[in-house]
């Protein structure tokens, strides 16, 4: 019988050469695919370890929590009262600081625009507007006192720009007008004043 030789496989079948890089492209492959599988398989067992450290630190947080509120049903609830709390206590201190806001110290300031005046000064009258924080007042000088004035003297208006108090408590203070009148001693002086307050909340004292 006749034997033949013959190749079908022969056209198909790549060269040794391009068999071997298949082979190392193959090899590459599951190298770098293993490696990455071995590192998502490590940073997922760190983060189980991680996760059962957790669970174990919340189980004792609630066993704290159990034994030191026994009324409590549920974290939930606690929070809820927690929460609730937390809110009426920033509706009263937003009410404490709107009443801040507005307190009118008015003692010192009172204090500190009398304490330059020399004698025979006196204040004739004083009003403020809380809501604008700003005021007004009159100063009655003798007309003696008013008209010997040297040219060189330090006005009271001076003295009260360089007051520490009013300067922290004080944004300006101006004279608005004069008039002469006649006072309980004579004839005087009557200087007006304007001023406006700064916030109280902006303001400590010196």
């Amino acid at each position: 019988m006749t034997a033949f030789r013959i190749n079908l496989m022969r056209e198909i079948v790549p060269p040794p050469a391009r068999r071997a890089r298949i082979f190392l492209l193959f090899i590459a492959y599951v190298l770098v695919f293993g490696a990455i599988s071995t590192f998502a398989a490590w940073r997922l067992t760190i983060r189980m370890v991680e996760l059962r450290g957790r669970r174990h630190g919340m189980d004792l947080q609630e066993k704290w929590f159990r034994q030191k509120f026994p009324d409590v049903a549920s974290f939930q609830e606690y929070s809820d009262d927690l929460r609730l709390g937390l809110e009426h206590c920033e509706t009263q201190l937003a009410g404490i600081g709107e009443v801040v806001g507005r307190r009118c110290d008015l003692p010192p300031l009172l204090l500190s625009i009398l304490q330059p005046m020399t004698p025979g000064m006196r204040v004739g009258s004083f009003s403020i507007d809380r809501e604008k924080k700003s005021f007004g007042f009159e100063v009655s000088v003798p007309a003696a006192t008013f008209e010997r004035r040297r040219q060189g003297d330090a006005d009271i208006m001076t003295s009260w720009n360089e007051h520490p108090v009013l300067r922290t408590r004080l944004k300006s203070i101006v004279l608005i007008g004069s008039r002469r009148a006649r006072g309980p001693t004579g004839f005087e002086y009557v200087l007006t004043f304007s001023g406006v307050m700064k916030d109280a909340r902006a303001t400590a004292e010196p």
